[in-house]
């Protein structure tokens, strides 16, 4: 990965902290690094979050043809949020992770469709760039997403006294249905 991406990657990453944290209530008992990390952020109003709005759909309308799924997931999450502060800081790891996959799928023509849990469904559309391809291209997000763990997250989350996190990649294709459905 180019080194450029890293620093974009980096920066976001701190973004979505500072977005993140900006949603706790302040009177939490936080660790102390934490609440020296909190305290040292700078809410950067311009920060890109992840949205749907770039690929629209309407509610009941759906697709059914075939696509490349690439599922990531945090492993041992079920640890982190029985630590001191867990759920706090599986908030915190959540937000900045899934928002680094995201922007890392789109770079290479997916989209992040899901938020479940500990985990990121993302979707390589074979329509527009053929089976290979699209199973190449989520190939290359996955080493990346990786990549992207040791070089940028686990730095940083140990930077503000979150754990380190490990996740898993799956890929696979076939017919799906996509739909919208639920209340807007």
């Amino acid at each position: 990965m180019e080194e450029k991406r890293i620093i974009e990657l980096k920066k976001l990453a701190k973004q979505y902290f500072n977005v993140a944290t900006s949603h706790l209530d302040p009177n939490l008992n936080l660790n102390d690094e934490l609440i020296k990390a909190i305290k040292g952020k700078v809410i950067n109003e311009d920060a890109e979050i992840p949205a749907f709005e770039k690929k629209p759909m309407k509610f009941g309308n759906f697709q059914n043809r075939e696509y490349v799924a690439m599922m990531t997931d945090i492993r041992d999450s079920t640890q982190i949020i029985d630590s001191p502060n867990g759920s706090v800081s599986m908030f915190l790891i959540f937000y900045i992770y899934a928002g680094i996959v995201a922007k890392i799928v789109d770079y290479h023509g997916g989209t992040s469709t899901e938020f479940l849990g500990d985990g990121v469904l993302n979707l390589f559309d074979t329509q527009e760039f053929g089976l290979q391809e699209s199973l190449r291209r989520s190939a290359v997000a996955g080493w990346e997403i990786l990549e992207v763990r040791n070089n940028v997250l686990n730095p940083f989350f140990s930077s503000v006294g979150l754990p380190n996190i490990n996740f898993g990649i799956g890929i696979d294709h076939g017919t799906t249905i996509v739909t919208r459905f639920g209340y807007r």
